[in-house]
């Protein structure tokens, strides 16, 4: 679950938006259970398709499709500040 609240967290930092909104509780958990997200480069196209990955990686509605442990992850956030700043 940290993993997922952290993926909340960075599609909200980076699009200004968060990935689940509604005020009806059944709305809202439907979204998150069901619905597929907007991708974040929808609302900002400036967000490269490797970080918008990550965030989906991290939202995945499958445990098994997220990122295991938060080293797993960093590990992709390396990757690609190094392909974009090497």
């Amino acid at each position: 679950t940290d993993i997922w609240a952290l993926g909340v967290l960075l599609y909200r930092m980076l699009t200004g938006h968060l990935p689940f909104e509604s005020e009806v509780i059944e709305n809202l958990i439907f979204q998150i259970t069901q619905a597929k997200i907007q991708a974040p480069e929808n609302y900002n196209p400036a967000i490269p398709k490797a970080v918008s990955n990550i965030v989906n990686k991290c939202l995945a509605k499958d445990f098994n499709e997220r990122y295991q442990t938060a080293e797993e992850l960093l590990q992709d956030v390396k990757k690609v500040l190094n392909e974009r700043y090497s």
